[in-house]
């Protein structure tokens, strides 16, 4: 690891993390209250809604984004969803009711 004797680029070398150190005129030190400040908000997280959930159910609901963002690339992705190659809207509607059902069936085996 080599030493940064500038100023400019011990800046730049921090990159978003300046705030971690404080500036004099003559040297540079760790932010110690900034650090602190870090450390107790790590691995917390804020979650704000505008529904009528409680908070309980708030968390619930952020807790099981991933299993619809899971569901949504399977769609697209392996089930195949698009492009649609159908022009009547009953026939684009049973398609994506297919595509829907296979989605089903992949989540009963998986958790079956």
């Amino acid at each position: 690891m080599s030493e940064i004797t500038d100023r400019k680029e011990l800046k730049r070398s921090l990159g978003k993390s300046e705030s971690l150190v404080k500036f004099t005129k003559s040297d540079a030190m760790l932010n110690e209250k900034h650090i602190g400040v870090l450390k107790k908000l790590a691995g917390r997280f804020l979650i704000v809604t505008n529904t009528d959930l409680n908070d309980k159910e708030a968390v619930s609901a952020y807790k099981e984004q991933w299993t619809i963002e899971r569901s949504f690339r399977t769609i697209k992705s392996f089930l195949e969803i698009r492009p649609v190659y159908h022009w009547k809207v009953d026939r684009i509607k049973s398609h994506v009711f297919v595509c829907e059902l296979s989605l089903l069936l992949s989540r009963l085996i998986e958790e079956g």
